[in-house]
């Protein structure tokens, strides 16, 4: 199942810029090529590199850590960057039921509905239970000694951060599954979640 974005709607996605320089811009352009309705002039990482540039400039971000998204639409791209800081030890993830998951790509604009900078809603399929990810992050969990996460199916974003971590696991021959989760099965388990910005960070529910 791959989900598709109406022509005249927007997706985005957002990276971390470390003293002026993108992180992972590459794959986040990859991924925002792949998002785009088809009508849409296709990103070129060049020119998005310079925009980017641009706006950390004219924000006054340079000499630090900024929050970067990238939105495109069919009406080109727009680049909003603001200061980022990582200022919390804790995270926590809100149970929220959903009708349908969010599907593979970030559509704008993104609602928060208010969640802290330490938190996310953790979305909940309302007829099964299943999980499938959080608003802005991927969700990990400890099982038995191994890291389970959910598959890329066309339900889930496939995160940048997501496809470091497993590689990582890979690498370390540190046990790793993707499949489907049941929020009865976390309970009580160690929860991670990630993104672009926070890496990877214990989460903790909050009912």
């Amino acid at each position: 199942m791959h989900t598709s974005v109406a022509e005249h709607s927007a997706v985005f996605t957002t990276l971390l810029v470390r003293y002026g320089t993108p992180h992972y811009l590459k794959r986040h352009i990859a991924r925002l090529n792949t998002s785009q309705h088809p009508a849409w002039k296709a990103l070129s990482e060049q020119t998005i590199r310079k925009m980017i540039e641009l706006e950390v400039r004219k924000a006054l971000l340079t000499e630090t850590i900024a929050r970067v998204r990238i939105i495109s639409s069919a009406d080109g791209i727009t680049i909003n960057a603001e200061r980022y800081s990582r200022d919390f030890d804790s995270f926590i993830l809100i149970p929220y039921e959903v009708d349908a998951p969010l599907g593979n790509l970030k559509r704008w604009p993104f609602v928060n509905l208010g969640i802290p900078e330490n938190g996310d809603l953790l979305l909940v399929d309302s007829a099964t239970g299943r999980i499938f990810e959080g608003n802005k992050t991927t969700v990990f969990v400890e099982i038995d000694g191994v890291l389970v996460t959910p598959p890329l199916d066309g339900s889930i974003l496939p995160g940048v951060m997501r496809e470091n971590i497993i590689k990582m696991c890979k690498k370390l021959h540190f046990p790793l599954q993707e499949r489907a989760l049941s929020f009865n099965e976390i309970i009580h388990k160690k929860i991670y979640v990630s993104n672009a910005l926070i890496g990877l960070q214990r989460a903790e529910l909050q009912f």
